[in-house]
């Protein structure tokens, strides 16, 4: 009778430790401790002879300053994780 009472309790405690361990791993997870892919990379589709003269993060959102000439001058919006472009300002 001893012997089975002390199976059950170590399949119990086993049992305990595994859910604990799941548990503490989906956590983990949610916290961002798994590495996430990129999004590669984007192509802008920018007027010949434009280039980014500036850039800030914020807000969730990354913005880009395009200049270098009448025709370039213009500000995207793009979504930093997924690397789509939110919306162009233009002046």
């Amino acid at each position: 009778m001893a012997g089975g009472l002390k199976l059950v309790v170590i399949v119990l405690a086993l049992m305990i430790a595994a859910v604990l361990a799941a548990i503490i791993w989906r956590m983990v997870e949610l916290a961002g401790g798994g590495r996430k892919q990129g999004f590669g990379d984007v192509k802008l589709d920018l007027p010949p002879g434009c280039r980014v003269v500036d850039a800030n993060a914020g807000d969730g959102r990354l913005v880009l300053r395009v200049g270098e000439g009448a025709a370039c001058d213009r500000v995207l919006l793009v979504d930093p994780a997924s690397g789509r472009v939110l919306g162009t300002i233009l002046p």
